[in-house]
Parts: C-alpha cells; structure tokens; sequence
C-alpha cells in the first residue's frame, strides 16, 4: 500500500541558541492531495528532541498542520514554516520563544 503522505525529521539545529528540528511534509500521491482519514495510522518520526523546538514544512493542508502541532505539544515549542515569513511560533511550553 503506498502511503500517501510521508513525515521526515531533521538533525537537531542551533540558531541564535535556539535548538530545534525541521519536520517535512511531503504529500506523496500524483495529485498531492490527502484526506483526514489518511492520518488515521500516522505516527510521527522517531528522534524528536522534546526539548527543543519544531518547525514544520512542507506542502500540506491546514488541517494536517493543527493536527501536526498538537501531536507536537510535549515539544519545547512548534513553528509552522511560511516561505514570506519564516518560522512562525504556533505553540509554546518554552520562555525561549513567544507566540507569533
């Protein structure tokens, strides 16, 4: 069965003494779509440092990104990448960042 969307997590990262990791997202069906029900056995990668952040990227829709971000609550804090922006901070348990 070809799964139709794949999670791939980074090495831990250091900028301006902030450690974190970059979860992709890559929508793997021809046409890059997805439904809720293709996250029903989703887990995420192993390795994720919990106390650092991350930052999610990728081509995805909004729903997957607010699932993605509550799955990621035990993290430090999570970012959502915006090519115009950057990283965003969606949610933190960390005084390293703010919202925003």
């Amino acid at each position: 069965m070809i799964t139709p969307l794949r999670l791939y997590l980074s090495e831990s990262l250091v900028v301006q003494n902030l450690n974190y990791q970059v979860l992709s997202v890559e929508l793997t069906s021809s046409d890059r779509l997805i439904e809720p029900q293709d996250i029903k056995n989703l887990e995420l990668p192993f390795g994720i440092d919990t106390t650092g952040g991350v930052v999610i990227s990728g081509r995805a829709p909004m729903w997957l990104y607010s699932y993605l971000t509550h799955a990621l609550h035990p993290t430090a804090w999570v970012a959502c990448y915006d090519p115009r922006l950057g990283a965003v901070v969606s949610a933190t348990n960390s005084r390293q960042v703010c919202i925003g």
